[in-house]
C-alpha cells in the first residue's frame, strides 16, 4: 500500500494542466472572491522555508493529519481520482479493507500523511513515504491527489506544504517526486515550493496507445533551492 500511494504522487500531480487541474498538485488559482478583492491580505501557511501563500476563502477546507475514522472517505476520494485514468499509474483504488488497514497503521504510527477535509468528506490527500533502507532513510517520496471539484483552489499546495513541514521535523532531507512532462501546472506548483527537475524518463507512462515522458524532481530541505533555469 505504501508503494501504491507513493506512486500516485507524480501522476496525480499531472491533473493541473489547464482545463484539467491535477489531482495532486493544483496549479494555484485565486478564488473568485480574491480576484474581486485583490487587496485581500494573504495568509502564510506552513513553517518551512517554502511556506505557501493562501487566501482566507480557501481556509474552509481543513488540512488534518491522517485519522482512522476518515478511512472510508479517503477510499472514495482515491477511487474517484484513479477512475479518471488520466494521470495515475493505477486505474482503481485498492480494496476498502486493505486501504482501511493502511490508514489505521499510518494513524497509529504518526505517518507523514494529511487529508484535506470539507466537512466530513476527504477531498484530497498527500503523504511523504520515507526510504525503506538505511542508506535512503533520509529521503521521501511524495504522493498526493485532489478530487476534481476541489482542484485549482490551492488545496494541493496546502497539503504538500503540510507534508514538507512534517518531513523536516522527522529529519528527512531529500524529497522526490515524478510528474508527467506535459503537466505544466503541476510542475509549476512543485517549482514554487522549491522542487527542481533532475531527469527526464522517456516514454515512462502509457495510456492506451499514447506514451508520455515523466520528469523526476527533488527538493532538499536543508538548503535553499537553486534558481530556476
Amino acid at each position: 500500500m505504501d508503494r501504491f500511494v507513493g506512486q500516485c504522487s507524480a501522476q496525480l500531480s499531472a491533473a493541473h494542466a489547464p482545463g484539467h487541474s491535477s489531482c495532486l498538485h493544483c496549479a494555484k488559482e485565486l478564488p473568485e472572491t480574491a480576484r474581486e478583492n485583490p487587496s485581500t491580505p494573504p495568509i502564510e501557511f506552513g513553517a518551512s522555508h517554502n511556506a505557501a501563500l493562501i487566501y482566507p476563502a480557501l481556509t474552509m477546507i481543513d488540512i488534518v493529519p491522517v485519522q482512522e475514522h476518515l478511512g472510508a472517505s479517503f477510499h472514495a476520494c482515491l477511487s474517484e481520482i484513479t477512475a479518471e485514468r488520466t494521470f495515475l499509474a493505477h486505474f482503481e483504488a485498492p480494496p476498502l479493507e486493505q486501504l482501511l488497514g493502511f490508514v489505521r497503521a499510518n494513524a497509529s504510527n504518526d505517518a507523514n500523511q494529511f487529508f484535506a477535509v470539507d466537512g466530513t468528506t476527504v477531498v484530497g490527500w498527500a503523504d511523504i513515504v520515507p526510504g525503506w533502507a538505511p542508506a535512503v532513510a533520509h529521503t521521501g517520496a511524495v504522493s498526493m491527489g485532489v478530487r476534481q471539484a476541489w482542484r485549482r483552489q490551492g488545496v494541493g499546495e496546502r497539503l504538500l506544504q503540510a507534508c514538507l513541514d512534517k518531513a523536516l521535523v522527522k529529519g528527512l532531507l531529500r524529497i522526490q517526486l515524478e510528474a508527467r512532462a506535459d503537466n505544466h501546472g503541476a510542475i509549476g506548483l512543485y517549482e514554487r515550493l522549491g522542487f527542481r527537475q533532475e531527469a527526464l524518463k522517456r516514454r515512462a507512462m502509457r495510456f492506451g496507445s499514447t506514451e508520455f515522458d515523466v520528469v523526476q524532481m527533488s527538493l532538499y530541505l536543508d538548503e535553499p533551492p537553486p534558481p530556476l533555469r
